[in-house]
């Protein structure tokens, strides 16, 4: 099994797949509870072309591609800096695998940070503790988009 997902960087050339893989997940399991307002500016910050600035902006973005599928996208990890997640997303298809747990182990297998952060939707955030975050605060919204912050910090030994 692991022979038949690759983690990768991706690359500017990634964009376009990265944010069809995010577009349809964040219609179904995010922005259902967002205003209309809200829901847009979510969705143009996941458009291809801002993928492609982000990259420009020296964000990191780690992907899995499954070998079956002629290499297809199948997860996305992005980094806005070296221990801020800014996107996680798994192919709906393949959620259940093991993608995301392997996204992260290859992200904590790469970086000697001690912890990371990020802003989980209501949706994300069980996922998030089952990878060892924990809450860091309250809910807070921005632009009406919802979060909840949260850490993850590597044991010490």
């Amino acid at each position: 099994m692991t022979n038949r997902f690759i983690i990768c960087t991706a690359s500017v050339e990634d964009a376009v797949q990265i944010s069809a893989l995010m577009l349809p997940l964040v219609k179904k399991f995010i922005t259902h509870e967002f205003t209309k307002q809200a829901e847009e500016i979510l969705l143009d910050s996941m458009q291809p072309e801002v993928i492609a600035q982000s990259f420009e902006k020296e964000y990191k973005y780690l992907i899995a591609r499954d070998t079956q599928t002629e290499n297809q996208i199948i997860g996305v990890l992005g980094m806005k800096n070296p221990t801020h997640i800014f996107h996680f997303f798994v192919r709906e298809s393949y959620h259940g695998q093991g993608i995301g747990r392997l996204l992260w182990q290859h992200l904590l297998d790469l970086s000697d940070e001690r912890e990371f952060t990020v802003n989980a939707s209501r949706y994300a955030q069980n996922i998030y503790k089952k990878l060892g975050f924990s809450s860091n605060g309250k809910l807070f919204e921005k632009n009406g988009i919802s979060c909840f912050p949260m850490i993850y910090s590597r044991s010490s030994g």
